[in-house]
């Protein structure tokens, strides 16, 4: 799942509750990190079908989840960033 996109570290995942609101962004500083993040945050919320957000430190989106499905990026944005 980490190999869908590409970021410069550090990056913040924001967690949101069922009311849509998120506490304190957690920092992601490496790649070991983002994969614990990815299969146990992200999963989690996944399943639950909770919204979670993974932000450079442009605050530019990197990675959505919303509603049990992964809203960015999309499929073709991973098909054209792979092309290239």
């Amino acid at each position: 799942m980490t190999d869908a996109f590409a970021a410069d570290f550090p990056l913040r995942l924001y967690e949101y509750n069922a009311e849509g609101r998120y506490g304190y962004p957690l920092r992601i500083e490496n790649s070991a990190a983002l994969e614990v993040a990815m299969t146990t945050i992200v999963k989690a919320a996944l399943a639950e079908r909770r919204e979670v957000r993974i932000t450079d430190t442009g605050d530019d989106l990197v990675f959505h989840v919303q509603n049990g499905s992964i809203v960015w990026p999309t499929e073709a944005d991973i098909r054209n960033g792979e092309e290239s």
